[in-house]
């Protein structure tokens, strides 16, 4: 499936993976914290959902509570956003969070 494919909820979740590095798993753990605090209107038990979602789509793998993208979908992901729109992902991450709060080994 192609982003632009996702629907309105979808799509910003996705592209919000950008953030993360190539070749690491992310804990659910870390993109829980992430969304739940990007996009107030999620609740908890959606996190997963959507999560299963994507991987029904082949954007990403869900299993064992990691999460999973292959090096060309990230970076694809990561071309799609611009350079401030990853800034404030970080920003907003960060302003949100204490480092105790999130594993930050898996940020760029």
């Amino acid at each position: 499936m192609s982003i632009d494919a996702l629907n309105e909820t979808m799509k910003p979740l996705y592209l919000s993976l950008a953030i993360f590095p190539e070749n690491e798993s992310i804990p659910l753990s870390v993109i829980k914290h992430l969304w739940l605090k990007l996009y107030e209107n999620l609740a908890e038990h959606q996190v997963e959902q959507a999560l299963r979602e994507l991987q029904e789509d082949a954007l990403l793998t869900f299993k064992n509570d990691e999460v999973t993208l292959h090096n060309l979908q990230l970076q694809m992901i990561k071309e799609t956003q611009e350079p401030d729109v990853l800034e404030k992902l970080y920003k907003d991450l960060f302003e949100h969070s204490s480092l105790d709060e999130l594993n930050y080994r898996y940020l760029i």
